[in-house]
């Protein structure tokens, strides 16, 4: 009827299909509705076919699920255990690096806490030093004016006549002075010996293998032997004896710890400064 209303054959199909075949008024309408668009003498566009539907995966027996279950709870399992184990050597490493960062923390802290003992020690002697000198100066002035001329020249304190912690200051400045541009690698060798050999006898003063050390040996003869003056003379403040093969503490000699305390400083502030 719509071809005999003079519409094409594509308008009325489309009429009757966008219509859903209600009638001729409804397609009439459609048609005077639509004339106009771009696409109304283009055909139909069908609509792509639906995708055919997924084959239904085959049911598992009871036996094959459980196998299935079993897998999967390995699979997590074996997961676990790895993430556990990947976490255990992170925590492990963390642990490590924490360990070696408190180290070096302290030995750097104790470093600066040498050092600034040392240079407060210095500071101390030069001011020590300084006074000594105001001192000497001033009662140089006072003699000069009461007598017209220069005082007379002070009789040297003999070093024996010092205090142990003088005469192990003097021992030891002694041999850097003596050595430390003519043989500095051996002054530092010997400083380092007499050090362990001293605080050794400081650590364990009843223990005779340290009260008594050899003096015809390889270590004493490679490592003590080439500074010639100052090592005896120091172990002989802190109360060894030269008894031909070796320097020996009496028996019942008690050990001075505080002095054998201050020598190792003195020797530790010179091999700071070699």
């Amino acid at each position: 009827e719509l071809v005999a209303m003079g519409f094409s054959k594509l308008r009325a199909e489309k009429a009757v299909h966008y219509t859903d075949n209600n009638g001729v008024d409804h397609a009439v309408n459609w048609l005077s509705e639509h004339e106009n668009d771009a696409d109304i003498d283009l055909p139909i566009k069908k609509p792509k076919p639906a995708p055919p539907p997924e084959p239904a995966k085959p049911k598992l027996s009871p036996e094959e699920a459980a196998a299935k279950a079993a897998e999967l709870q390995k699979q997590l399992r074996e997961k676990r255990e790895k993430e556990e184990r990947e976490a255990e050597l992170l925590r492990e490493k963390n642990r490590i690096e924490g360990t070696r960062l408190a180290l070096e923390t302290a030995k750097r802290l104790e470093e600066e806490e040498k050092l600034r003992i040392a240079q407060q020690r210095e500071r101390e002697k030069r001011e020590h030093e300084k006074h000594k000198a105001e001192v000497r100066e001033k009662l140089r002035q006072d003699y000069i004016e009461r007598f017209g001329c220069e005082p007379p020249p002070e009789p040297e304190e003999k070093v024996e006549e010092k205090s142990k912690k003088d005469q192990a200051a003097f021992w030891v400045g002694k041999m850097k002075k003596d050595y430390k541009d003519s043989n500095r690698a051996g002054l530092e060798t010997c400083l380092k010996t007499l050090r362990i050999y001293i605080e050794n006898v400081m650590n364990n003063p009843n223990e005779p293998k340290y009260r008594k050390v050899p003096t015809t040996g390889k270590a004493w003869t490679n490592r003590i032997a080439p500074i010639a003056e100052g090592p005896k003379d120091l172990m002989k403040v802190l109360d060894f004896q030269d008894v031909g093969d070796a320097m020996a503490i009496e028996e019942n000699k008690v050990v001075d710890g505080f002095a054998c305390g201050q020598a190792i400083k003195f020797i530790d502030l010179v091999l700071r400064q070699l």
